[in-house]
């Protein structure tokens, strides 16, 4: 065989080598690409059954007979147990019935008693100067230094009530919703509580739903230590507050009426520096988590104030996170089991 008849052979071999493997690169390219599409698919379905689970709740949390006090006992609770039994790994938390960072005074933040829960005692200082620079804190992670956030003690969810709120901070509202100078308004409105419609007047740049008589704080919701600590800051020094927590106590247990009672008795003992209209039965702001195999929602629900009885919800933020295979086996393993468990805790706290 000639030289030039063997090169022949050996390129047509390797001509043959390379197509077989383009073939090979091509069919696992196409599984590949396969495979990924059948991933997008499934990861859509599963944020569309995240959605529909969302609005299950949503719904459930709008058809509370009751508006006016949220408790154990309110339907949204029923439903999220079906929920789970249906094997959702789901959670839902108050997360607004605590301290709000953004709405309450330096003067009720710097109080003695709450310097232990703080992680640094210029924390009340450092969150009056950001606020008369800057504005409010967007996010967890720029207080994350300040305080522990799991504890329940401080929140940055909620409204603003001037009977409690610092006139700087009202004041930065004003001029981040109307754009204009706030500051003769804010002293207004913290000199003038009960006129806050008259003040605020039609074209109030929607701030009649942000700034309104409320208690920022519920009974049923908020933790145990928290309250035994607000009830204490609200006596005289010295002053023995069982007979007030265990009246607490009853109506956790009860989950419904009573508070206004409380507090006509609580009237005879009150301080001046801090009042039991911080406490209430309403949960102004819900943290949703939702797991599903391959992908967590994770969204904020606020209750809107529309009037006296006028209540509705919407959700204020929504993310959707892809698990990890970790997290998507953990899911698979004990979702409902973890589910229970956290639930239980939430709502299973009831004595202080």
């Amino acid at each position: 065989m000639a030289w030039g008849d063997g090169f022949a052979l050996v390129s047509s071999l390797v001509l043959l080598f390379l197509m077989a493997w383009a073939t090979g690169m091509t069919f696992q390219q196409g599984q590949m690409l396969r495979g990924k599409g059948e991933e997008h698919r499934t990861l859509l379905l599963e944020k569309q059954e995240l959605l529909q689970v969302l609005e299950k709740v949503l719904n459930s949390l709008q058809s509370d007979p009751t508006p006016l006090s949220d408790s154990w006992r309110d339907p949204v609770w029923t439903e999220i147990s079906i929920l789970e039994h249906q094997g959702w790994d789901i959670q839902l938390k108050d997360v607004s019935s605590a301290l709000n960072i953004n709405a309450l005074s330096k003067d009720v933040l710097s109080h003695s008693l709450l310097q232990s829960h703080f992680l640094t005692s210029l924390a009340p200082e450092e969150i009056h100067s950001y606020q008369k620079a800057q504005g409010f804190y967007q996010s967890l992670d720029e207080v994350s230094h300040l305080f522990d956030f799991s504890k329940g003690f401080f929140t940055i969810y909620g409204y603003w009530n001037p009977c409690f709120a610092h006139p700087i901070q009202l004041q930065r509202l004003i001029e981040s919703r109307s754009g204009e100078d706030g500051e003769n308004l804010a002293i207004a409105l913290k000199s003038s509580p009960s006129q806050i419609s008259a003040l605020l007047g039609e074209d109030d740049h929607g701030l009649n739903s942000l700034i309104f008589h409320h208690s920022p704080v519920n009974v049923h919701f908020a933790q145990p230590e928290l309250l035994s600590l607000l009830v204490e800051m609200m006596l005289e020094k010295g002053e023995s507050s069982h007979a007030l927590l265990d009246s607490l106590n009853h109506i956790r247990l009860l989950g419904f009426g009573g508070l206004e009672e409380w507090k006509e008795e609580f009237a005879n003992h009150q301080k001046q520096d801090l009042s039991p209209a911080l406490l209430g039965t309403e949960t102004w702001f819900w943290s949703l988590s939702l797991s599903s195999p391959s992908m967590k929602l994770s969204a904020v629900i606020t209750k809107g104030w529309g009037g006296e009885e006028d209540r509705f919800y919407h959700v204020l933020s929504c993310v959707f996170e892809k698990l990890t295979n970790e997290e998507s086996r953990r899911t698979r393993s004990s979702r409902r089991c973890g589910a229970l468990l956290s639930l239980r805790v939430d709502r299973g706290r009831i004595f202080l």
